[in-house]
């Protein structure tokens, strides 16, 4: 029972050295100048050693600035391919309008061709382009004439476009009640009722009637080539 004892005494750890008093105080002294202030007898004030500082600190923010760029980048050409698009669709759109109105000018002045031999004996055999003749008639102070080839103009005009049938066997007035409610009667009431009086009635030479209904044939003529 002894040799189990003993074995366990030997294997236990030696116990540290305690130093005593004057092993400290020696070794406080021998290192008091790296921690005492002698001078204001307090412990001397330790300054953290300064951070050195990264040449790149100053571009930590550049990846934000370059991510945001590229991004409005991104959006300015969107916005400019979506504006080109844009354009070319209007483009197209209105090549196309510009064609068909064409194609319908055309066809209408074909069909002005065919039905002018249903016009009133006295614009029947006229030849030429009737507006161009109102208006040179016009500018020649020959009123009578320009009431009478705006007057037939305008009836093969409206023919064309549907607003009425052209039938030799018919009267103006049949052609008014013929446009019935349509925006246009008011004009060509008014000019019937020039045309009448220039040709058949006492013939007042009134030029500027005449400069007024041009004008508001111009307005619809505008307004169906928008159509």
């Amino acid at each position: 029972m002894i040799w189990p004892l003993l074995c366990l005494v030997f294997w236990q750890d030696p116990q540290p050295e305690i130093p005593d008093q004057a092993q400290v105080e020696s070794a406080l002294k021998r290192h008091s100048d790296t921690w005492w202030d002698n001078k204001n007898n307090d412990i001397k004030r330790v300054d953290l050693p300064k951070k050195k500082r990264d040449r790149q600190d100053g571009f930590t923010s550049f990846p934000l600035i370059a991510e945001t760029a590229i991004f409005l980048a991104k959006v300015v050409a969107v916005l400019v391919i979506i504006g080109l698009f844009a354009v070319i669709v209007l483009t197209i759109i209105r090549a196309r309008r510009l064609v068909e109105f064409d194609v319908e000018e055309q066809t209408q002045q074909e069909f002005v061709k065919l039905r002018r031999h249903l016009l009133p004996d006295e614009l029947r055999d006229t030849q030429g382009d009737l507006l161009m003749l109102a208006k040179q008639a016009r500018k020649g102070g020959h009123i009578r004439e320009a009431f009478a080839f705006l007057f037939g103009h305008v009836l093969l005009t409206f023919d064309a476009s549907h607003l009425l049938v052209l039938d030799r066997s018919k009267t103006n007035y049949t052609y008014i009640r013929e446009l019935g409610n349509h925006a246009n009667q008011s004009f060509f009431k008014k000019l019937v009722h020039g045309f009448e009086d220039h040709f058949f009635g006492p013939n007042p030479q009134d030029g500027e009637a005449w400069d007024t209904l041009l004008g508001e044939y111009n307005l619809i003529h505008r307004e169906q080539s928008h159509v």
